[in-house]
Order: C-alpha cells, then structure tokens, then sequence
C-alpha cells in the first residue's frame, strides 16, 4: 500500500487527540518494505511469527514494525458459521489488539502510546 496523507491524518487524531492505540498487520510481501497503514507514524505495527517463534516466511519486516505474534495457521472463523487455518500478519494483529486491550485493563490510567511501548519493552527479541 502506498502512503497517504489522509490516512496518517486518521491515525494522528486517534491516537494524540483520542488516546487510542491503532494496531495495524506489517503486511505479508515477505521483504524489507514501509507498508502502509503499518507504517505511519503513531501505528503499532505487527509481524507474524510461525510455530518455532521465528518470523513467518511471508511476513514483512522492516525498521517500522513494533513487535510480531502468531500469525501462521491460525485457527479462525470463515463465513457461513464455517472454521478453518489462516496465515498473515491480519492473523497476528488481533492478537497483539487483545494483549493491548489486557494491558489496558490494568493499567487504564496509560495512553494507548503507553500501552504499546509496554508491550514492544516486554516482548521477547526473536532476532537475538
């Protein structure tokens, strides 16, 4: 995705003028890219880890990205009340929403910026 001023706009307002943190997938072009919304400034950016915790083969990365999670073979839901295994950083994004959210819960006196540099400070470095 390519950048957009708007966008950015967006994202600025939520999280200065609300207090929210936006959590956004990295994308999954298995390079070294910005990809965007992940990439905006204020945006707490997930990558997708596989079973062994390493990075998923088709997870982005770059300098941008905030922290990763589970991302591939996830078990999710599917339409027509059906279930099924996926794999992005669309899967893992939702994890890191859900650790947010529980951080939140503890701490609700924190910013949503708080609650995301909580969160990247107590991650495990998977590129040690």
């Amino acid at each position: 995705m390519l950048f957009s001023s708007t966008g950015l706009d967006v994202v600025t307002y939520a999280t200065i003028n609300k207090l929210c943190l936006v959590v956004a997938a990295a994308g999954n072009d298995a390079i070294e890219t910005e990809h965007y919304p992940s990439s905006f400034d204020w945006v707490f950016s997930v990558a997708a880890t596989d079973i062994t915790d390493n990075k998923s083969n088709f997870s982005t990365y770059h300098s941008t990205v905030d922290v990763s999670a589970p991302g591939s073979n996830i078990y999710a839901t599917y339409p027509n009340d059906t279930y099924g295994f996926n794999s992005g950083t669309s899967m893992a994004s939702p994890v890191v929403a859900g650790a947010a959210a529980l951080v939140k819960s503890k701490y609700p006196f924190l910013s949503g910026l708080q609650v995301g540099e909580q969160l990247r400070v107590t991650a495990d470095d998977i590129y040690g």
